[in-house]
């Protein structure tokens, strides 16, 4: 199948391609072929951060793992995740490693996230981006409430987070 860009974004890595199948498809590509990230950190405690983020495009605040777009100078997707991590809650991450990958929407986004799973050593807490609007710690067990009572519902969060649950028998 052939694809064809129909639109570009200025200044920003995001297109919209055609297909020549019959009938005619289109996707969003975001960053080319570099992955985004979500980081799923745990601090010496075993409590996970979360950041909560204001979501334009849902009108909402949502509590979510860290995440983002690639950056041509991540080298894969776990140095983009443990940037995000840094970027968005002021804290280093440690013993990065791919939990695997997501697609958060495969019927029209091409693109894919890695899932990665470090640790945050006891440090002191660096400047961040202004991304997020806060950062909490919380406990498995108030991250399974937060889950079931519908406190966390960003679709990246809950699909790193199943992913995470199932490799440590959680």
């Amino acid at each position: 199948m052939k694809w064809t860009q129909v639109w570009h974004a200025e200044n920003f890595p995001l297109w919209v391609e055609g297909n020549d199948a019959t009938p005619r498809m289109h996707r969003v590509v975001i960053g080319g072929n570099r992955a985004g990230a979500v980081a799923i950190a745990r601090n010496q405690n075993g409590e996970f951060a979360l950041v909560r983020q204001q979501r334009l495009a849902i009108e909402r605040d949502l509590w979510e793992f860290p995440r983002g777009m690639s950056e041509e100078t991540d080298a894969d997707g776990v140095a983009t995740g443990l940037r995000e991590l840094l970027e968005e809650t002021g804290f280093y991450g440690e013993n990065g490693g791919s939990l695997g990958q997501i697609y958060p929407d495969s019927g029209i986004l091409a693109g894919h996230v890695e899932v990665v799973s470090c640790t945050v050593p006891p440090q002191e807490r660096q400047a961040i981006d202004g991304e997020v609007d806060a950062l909490q710690w919380v406990s498995l067990a108030v991250l399974k409430e937060m889950i079931a009572g519908g406190q966390l519902q960003d679709a990246i969060s809950l699909a790193a987070f199943s992913i995470w649950s199932l490799r440590n028998n959680s």
